[in-house]
């Protein structure tokens, strides 16, 4: 053994010096080993800084002037392999989803570096790959733009063009390729929903805008090898089934070309975590920024909490955003309990950081207030922009005119990586991921009837988002107007009602509690069954239209108590659930829907414990009778239209049935009514709006 140490240190540089020091034959050898590959790394590191920055370089220099090497640089670090599915992301939410569809993924570039530019194994040609704003759309076309150009990539064979559609130059540039080059050229053709043809020209609407579109771009590029566009997810909406077919005809008289659509699909957590690594390095110990340029030592912590921001995204298509701006959210140090404390925090720390690099601390506040206006204000009027004209990016005018309201100088030299809004080559502003606006949106729309209605409008097409957070966050559930038949069969008669908001839940323990506390008024008692997520009883009718008075004051929204007509049509299901004709809401079976007497215990329970129904209401049979805003008295005798109850009256309506009822009590026909004065262990309420 002595020989072979003796022999390993004559082999090992600094082995005969550690030696000459003093070290041991044995140390000796093990040092000289940790010394070579300490060198060994340091210099392959080098080597894989250097190649890449002449990549990164050579890139930029190919894709100029419609990509700036930042964007490139940005695109190939942080890179993590996309992956595509045939179905959009957004409907994996939707109920028994995956048994209609195939949600399998496979990578991309692999895809198409083997098969998809493999005429032999694959014989289309045109791709559209579709997802929503901040998914990677971009990043994907430089990456499989640099793999192509890869020197190990031995399928190349023809050459390859990256071009965006926002610039209104790219067309011609194609055209100018000579017609010999473009059987033999690749085509990756970014961004078709920037593009400003996209819109409606004199009488088109936006549907025969992108067909003109389309038609005008598929012209342009028949005659090249492969073609590859990006798309927002917004000109697709639920359109897997659907083929779009192009106006060329297939040379193998099988008809037209269509669209082979691909989805980009959302992070997974292992791909978030591998994400993670970049920012934060592979254990956490330490990380150099190549883009800051900046060594960060102990990053133990720092990834821990971020992949805890991550996890607990409730939407799998809200991880990019999260991701892009994971440093802002873990340098706040701030505990995100719901989503919407996540969007508050970075857009805190997007004003925070406009305010430093534009103002004087004497202006700071006031600069940070302008700015969120004009952020609210450009979320509004890109909604309003995208459901007359269906573009999200305002141009430079309309963009100037909301900045100058709000005493804000449009800077787009400073937009950076970081930036909640930004500006393309051609003027035009959107947010760096829709989520962001759609947020914004929910906000405003809270205290903005006349946007709420808007929204209504269209059912929230391509603002699902937006929905989400209405119904889930700030648990308000939208009901369409409509037309239903009340009361009794023998007695009913027919309503029509304007659409409305309706509480998701009744009044909790815990939100009442905060009205107590704000208004110093007493608490109503719990009989000892707990407060928190218990809907609130021991309440008086004046009790409830006090609260919702309180509310409107905090929120500039006008709340009230729900019309008897509204409550019974909500708990119908509305006009989802006039085909169903349930006897309680969501069944006719109390005891999956609700908390009687048979199945309660004797004791109201936690909202939310029973399936919801056709609306995504809870509760709406049994567990605490709802007081309704109407005085009791008889129903009409004829058709009404939106019915507020008689003028005058001594008893209040309450609806729904409680956890002390007869399953006959809880039954969505069933009325009863009280003094308003009265208050017991058996009666609650829940909140309505108008959007009139």
């Amino acid at each position: 053994m002595d020989k072979f140490f003796e022999a390993l240190v004559d082999l090992l540089p600094f082995a005969d010096w550690l030696r000459s020091l003093g070290f041991p034959e044995k140390q000796s050898a093990a040092l000289a080993a940790v010394i070579l590959a300490a060198l060994s790394y340091g210099l392959y590191t080098l080597y894989v800084a250097l190649t890449s920055r002449y990549r990164d370089k050579r890139t930029a220099m190919n894709l100029k002037p419609q990509f700036d090497y930042f964007t490139v640089k940005k695109a190939l670090i942080y890179y993590i392999p996309t992956h595509g599915q045939s179905t959009s992301p957004a409907r994996q939410d939707e109920p028994a989803f995956t048994h209609r569809y195939d949600v399998s993924r496979k990578a991309l570039i692999s895809h198409f570096l083997k098969t998809a530019f493999n005429e032999k194994r694959e014989n289309d040609r045109f791709y559209l790959i579709i997802a929503d704003s901040g998914m990677g759309k971009t990043t994907f076309m430089i990456n499989l733009y640099v793999r192509y150009h890869a020197f190990f990539n031995f399928r190349r064979n023809q050459k390859m063009k990256l071009l965006r559609l926002g610039d209104h130059r790219t067309l011609d540039q194609i055209r100018s390729i000579k017609p010999e080059e473009a059987p033999h050229t690749i085509l990756l053709l970014d961004a078709l929903d920037e593009d400003p043809n996209i819109l409606p020209r004199g009488q088109e609407n936006e549907e025969q805008a992108f067909r003109r579109r389309v038609d005008e771009i598929m012209e342009a590029t028949q005659d090249f090898s492969e073609v590859v566009i990006t798309c927002r997810t917004q000109y697709f909406p639920g359109q897997e089934d659907d083929p779009f077919e192009l106006r060329l005809r297939r040379p193998d008289e099988k008809g037209y070309y269509t669209f082979n659509k691909i989805y980009l699909s959302p992070f997974t957590l292992p791909e978030a975590k591998q994400y993670l690594n970049h920012v934060y390095g592979r254990l956490g110990l330490w990380n150099f920024d190549p883009l800051t340029r900046q060594l960060t030592i102990w990053n133990v912590d720092k990834k821990r909490r971020a992949l805890e921001i991550v996890q607990e995204a409730p939407k799998l298509v809200v991880r990019p955003m999260l991701l892009s701006y994971i440093r802002d959210l873990v340098n706040s140090g701030k505990k995100f309990q719901h989503l919407t404390d996540t969007y508050e925090t970075l857009i805190d720390c997007w004003l925070e950081r406009e305010a430093e690099k534009r103002v004087g601390r004497a202006d700071h506040q006031a600069f940070k207030e302008n700015l969120r206006r004009y952020a609210q204000q450009t979320a509004v009027a890109l909604f309003y922009t995208w459901k007359d004209e269906k573009r999200l990016w305002l141009n430079k005018a309309e963009t100037v005119a909301i900045a100058q309201e709000n005493a804000i100088e449009l800077r787009p030299d400073q937009i950076t990586g970081q930036s909640l809004l930004t500006c393309d080559a051609l003027g035009n502003w959107k947010f760096a991921h829709k989520s962001i606006m759609e947020y914004l949106l929910s906000r405003e729309a809270i205290q903005n009837a006349a946007l709420l209605g808007a929204l209504a409008e269209i059912d929230f097409a391509g603002m699902d988002f937006a929905q989400r957070l209405l119904t889930g966050v700030f648990n308000m559930v939208l009901v369409p107007g409509g037309q239903f038949n009340m009361g009794e069969k023998g007695s009913n008669f027919t309503v029509e009602l304007a659409a409305f908001l309706l509480g998701k839940y009744a009044v909790t323990f815990e939100e009442y509690d905060l009205f107590c506390d704000k208004t110093k008024r007493k608490k109503p008692d719990d009989a000892g069954w707990g407060r928190g997520r218990r809907p609130v009883v021991n309440v008086t009718w004046q009790d409830a239209v006090d609260y919702c008075n309180w509310l409107s004051e905090e929120t500039g929204a006008p709340f009230r108590l729900p019309t008897e007509a509204e409550w019974e049509y909500a708990a119908r299901g509305g006009e989802k659930g006039a085909k169903d004709h349930f006897t309680n809401a969501g069944s006719n079976d109390v005891d999956e829907v609700g908390w009687y007497r048979e199945n309660s215990g004797g004791k109201p329970h936690p909202v939310g414990g029973k399936p919801p129904n056709q609306l995504g209401l809870y509760d709406m049979s049994g567990n605490v009778w709802e007081w309704c805003a109407d005085w009791y008295g008889d129903y009409p005798s004829g058709p009404v239209s939106n019915p507020t109850g008689p003028a005058k009256g001594s008893y209040h309506v309450l609806r729904g049935g409680s956890w002390g009822s007869s399953a006959g009590r809880c039954r969505v026909a069933s009325r009863y009514y009280l003094s308003p004065v009265i208050r017991f262990i058996l009666y609650g309420f829940r909140v309505a709006r108008s959007l009139q």
